[in-house]
């Protein structure tokens, strides 16, 4: 089968700016937000996130988003090989009647393999 093209430079570009986006409303929310974890456990990494912010907003935005985007093409594409440890999906579904992933179901059923067994 052939690969669109055509697709892919209009939707990766689109695709980018909403992950963007998305990461900025992210950042506002962590970094304006006083909940305990905030002003305790996570308050080194958040003034750190602060400083960064205030140095270049926008090179931050677009390194996290860069950083998320190759770890979820990496899900995928472990996904699609089935090369994952557990042989459990992360992103796609099991079947086109599915509506969660195998690892979400496995989650909520309480029998994950192994691998995914916090330590």
């Amino acid at each position: 089968m052939p690969v669109n093209i055509a697709a892919l430079k209009t939707f990766a570009p689109a695709m980018r700016r909403q992950l963007i986006e998305a990461v900025g409303r992210k950042l506002d929310l962590l970094l304006h937000q006083a909940s305990a974890d905030t002003l305790t456990t996570a308050a080194g990494p958040i003034e750190e996130l602060r400083q960064q912010q205030a140095h270049n907003r926008q090179e931050l935005l677009e390194q996290v988003a860069s950083s998320w985007f190759n770890r979820l093409a990496a899900l995928r594409y472990l996904d699609a090989r089935l090369w994952h440890p557990s042989s459990a999906r992360v992103l796609m579904l099991q079947t086109e009647s599915e509506i969660q992933p195998e690892v979400l179901k496995l989650l909520r059923s309480g029998s994950l393999p192994a691998e995914l067994q916090p330590h």
